[in-house]
């Protein structure tokens, strides 16, 4: 069965008395064989690797993703597609389907520890954000993950200082990221409005503990108001002379706008505030 076939995918979704897609959970699936190929080759798969699949749809991903690894856990929020899923599925032993919504999934039920697994997933575009956090900023965190995601939100998360965001430094401070190819819109079905790109990130920072509330919470309040000064948005939050003190000790100019200072120099802002703090 060709589950890149526009066709085939019309099909399955008669013989469910599925009438279409669900845009409410943004059901766009990938039917360019040579992207599925490329997402695949990105997650560098052994067969001793298990992946997290967020969204398997008709199992597309998931088959080739079980072709190449030793476990595929698979997530599905949409009760109407697992009948589907099961049917294409039987045949792979490897493969855990699990009626879920990835927000509220915990990973230590499944056996997913820190560092023990990949995520390789065509998310919808509207979890992109809370997805990454909730990922990013577990005890559990995956080795990398592989994405599709919309391409503007992929160039935000690649962007450095002096084009920075919150978004960029937050997926920053845990992982490095690359765009590894763009996927055009014409690569799915249904065709959505804007073009995806495949995002990978690879999980390589690694900071002290709880170090990590403390670099969010004096990032987000930099860019509470990223069109001021940074001298002048924190003093607003803290003593105007510590933050002078801080700023040097981080090599930040009080000049200077949120987007951009270095990730570099939050860390060691934030580590400032702490050691003050403790």
């Amino acid at each position: 069965m060709d589950l890149t076939s526009v066709p085939t995918i019309k099909e399955l979704l008669a013989k469910y008395a599925i009438s279409q897609p669900n845009k409410l959970l943004g059901q766009n699936f990938l039917i360019n064989k040579d992207m599925l190929a490329r997402v695949v080759d990105a997650a560098e798969l052994t067969k001793d690797d298990t992946v997290l699949e967020v969204g398997p749809g008709f199992g597309t991903l998931t088959t080739e993703l079980a072709k190449c690894c030793k476990r595929v856990v698979a997530v599905e929020k949409d009760r109407s597609l697992l009948p589907i899923l099961r049917e294409i599925l039987a045949s792979y032993h490897n493969i855990e389907i699990v009626h879920d919504d990835i927000l509220g999934f915990n990973p230590k039920s499944y056996q997913l520890k820190a560092n023990s697994y990949k995520i390789v997933a065509d998310i919808p575009y509207y979890l992109t954000s809370r997805f990454l956090r909730i990922f990013l900023e577990s005890s559990n965190r995956p080795m990398c993950m592989v994405l599709l995601v919309q391409k503007e939100v992929a160039a935000r998360i690649c962007a450095t200082a002096p084009h920075a965001s919150i978004l960029s430094n937050a997926v920053q401070y845990y992982a490095m990221p690359r765009v590894v190819l763009l996927a055009p819109k014409r690569s799915f079905f249904p065709v959505p409005s804007v073009d995806s790109a495949v995002l990978k990130l690879s999980i390589v920072r690694k900071f002290s503990e709880g170090a990590d509330k403390n670099f969010m919470d004096v990032v987000k309040k930099s860019f509470s108001s990223p069109r001021k000064q940074l001298a002048h948005t924190l003093s607003g939050f803290y003593p105007k002379e510590r933050v002078n003190a801080w700023f040097a000790e981080a090599g930040i100019e009080g000049s200077q706008r949120p987007q951009e200072v270095a990730l570099e120099q939050w860390v060691k802002l934030a580590d400032a505030i702490q050691k003050e703090d403790a």
